[in-house]
């Protein structure tokens, strides 16, 4: 076997290409991974705040639910049930109220619909003997007969049973709230792993029970964080930031296809295998003109060997000193060229890398905003204010907590539409704040619902700094042609040093402002705890 000859020029280019074509593939690559690990990281944080937003706001409704079951169980046990504990009931979509004996059968209806408080707790696949005490969430129950359903359960003093059926329409609409990229979404569940909410309407009509999926046995435990998993409804590898709710166990997810991440980074694909490509290009091209250069003597050489082997005498080879001077100075001046190519092209592409981190973290900053403070009135959240009033408590800081409701908000709403009753929310906060003192915080707690943390223990003080709150709330707020009077109800609650639960706080004004209401509204009452 004949050994195998190619040219030297041939050799010469092709071993120039060789060495060349791995660090512009590593370049590339690594460029390419590290911009898709940074848009991972940024996904992760924004992922994971929006589930723990998510599942707040489930816990204070969870919170508001029971603390108007344990409402309606004392008035129903004293023969008080009236219509306005009916609306308190409707508004949080409590649709039935009922009494069972320890057997499991029903006493009385107090309220709602037939179908949702059967004659037997049999019958809604529920046992006397599992229900405690405590109020309890249970799972979500779906029959042909009744629509969706989870019911709140626990045992009253004579050992019998009351029953509150809620319809979960609030957390289908936190749900469907949630919406980004072609498929991110948000997903519901309750505390043994089936479906309340989801984007599969086939899922949330079943209750489908996804409890063996690794992401939803992490949310049954109480964890919080995020994970990628593998998605059956939406056929794809997720990335998902989950969290669960305290009071009832359900769990909140907040998943995207990992393709949409990498389908954002194109673009930077493409500017990147276009610089490798012209990189190729330009050292393709030098290779075969340097490879000329250091093949053209040898020729000559050649053909003056041939000439002579054929008895021709050639003309005298004549040396050419400056030949080497030009080729070495050809060289570097090419191999500076093409490192210029390369430099230019590397500076341009982080340069766009730059520019990109600049709008991530633009994003961030804005969604870190849009987290902690309210759309409308540019005040704090309640998350925001959860977060001082915790700061407060475990620095051991007194305070005093008002729980304000204006009155008659939504007749404004109705005479004079949302924008007009938007803008009187944000003249409302902002009147407030630039009445409080420079240690006080204001907050949009949620609807026309507003929290004011006064630096102080004193009952007087701060019944006298409501009291003030009170007159300038009364006073008309003026938006051009139009001047808009409201009213407020307020609840006080103050902290303790033997109280570190923010929660019970928050119930306390809270119940004192339903008092307030209850008095007449455009009053405040101090919470007797």
């Amino acid at each position: 076997m004949k050994p195998l000859k190619f040219p030297l020029r041939f050799i010469l280019l092709t071993a120039m290409l060789c060495v060349s074509v791995v660090p512009i593939a590593l370049f590339s690559y690594w460029t390419i991974q590290n911009a898709l690990e940074k848009e991972f990281a940024a996904v992760h944080e924004k992922h994971l705040l929006l589930a723990h937003n998510t599942t707040a706001a489930l816990d204070r409704y969870a919170l508001d639910v029971k603390a108007v079951y344990d409402t309606s169980a004392q008035l129903a046990q004293n023969l008080h049930f009236h219509p306005e504990q009916i609306s308190l009931m409707e508004q949080l979509n409590i649709l039935a109220f009922a009494q069972y004996d320890p057997s499991g059968n029903l006493i009385e209806r107090y309220y709602g619909q037939a179908v949702l408080v059967p004659p037997s707790l049999s019958e809604i696949e529920m046992v006397p003997t599992d229900i405690k005490p405590e109020i309890q969430f249970s799972k979500i129950f779906i029959s042909e007969s009744a629509p969706p359903t989870i019911y709140l359960t626990s045992v009253g003093p004579k050992s019998n049973i009351w029953i509150a059926a809620i319809n979960p329409n609030y957390l289908y609409n936190i749900q469907k709230s949630i919406s980004f990229g072609d498929k991110g979404h948000a997903a519901i569940v309750d505390q043994f792993g089936s479906v309340i909410a989801h984007p599969n309407p086939s899922w949330e009509q079943a209750g489908k029970n996804i409890a063996k999926i690794s992401i939803i046995k992490q949310m049954m435990r109480g964890e919080s964080g995020v994970a990628q998993f593998y998605s059956p409804a939406m056929n794809a590898d997720m990335i998902a930031g989950f969290a669960t709710v305290p009071t009832t166990g359900w769990g909140v997810m907040i998943p995207q296809p990992t393709s949409e991440l990498e389908s954002k980074l194109k673009d930077l694909k493409q500017v990147t295998h276009l610089i490798a490509a012209l990189c190729f290009i330009i050292v393709a091209l030098l290779s075969w003109w340097i490879s000329g250069i250091v093949v053209k003597p040898v020729k000559r050489l050649i053909k003056m060997t041939e000439d002579l082997s054929h008895h021709q005498y050639p003309l005298p080879f004549k040396k050419d000193d400056s030949l080497t001077s030009i080729e070495i100075d050809t060289l570097v001046t090419s191999f500076n060229t093409m490192a210029e190519e390369v430099d230019r092209g590397q500076k341009e592409l982080e340069k766009r890398v730059i520019e990109r981190t600049e709008k991530l973290h633009k994003a961030e900053k804005q969604a870190r905003h849009l987290a902690s403070h309210d759309l409308v009135t540019g005040l704090p959240n309640r998350i925001a204010i959860r977060a001082d009033a915790q700061k407060r408590i475990h620095r051991n800081e007194p305070f005093t907590l008002l729980f304000i409701d204006l009155d008659g908000f939504k007749p404004i709403n109705d005479q004079y539409g949302h924008q007009m009753g938007d803008r009187l929310l944000k003249a409302f906060g902002e009147r407030l704040r630039s009445n409080l003192g420079e240690n006080d915080n204001i907050a949009r707690y949620g609807g026309d619902e507003f929290i004011v943390l006064l630096a102080t223990d004193s009952k007087e003080s701060a019944k006298e700094t409501a009291e003030q709150l009170l007159t300038y709330i009364r006073n008309p707020f003026a938006f051009g042609e139009h001047k808009v009077s409201i009213q407020a109800s307020i609840g006080v609650a103050q902290s303790k040093p033997d109280t570190r639960d923010l929660d019970q706080i928050i119930h306390d004004a809270d119940i004192a402002m339903y008092n307030a209401k209850k008095a007449g509204k455009n009053c405040i009452v101090c919470s007797s705890v």
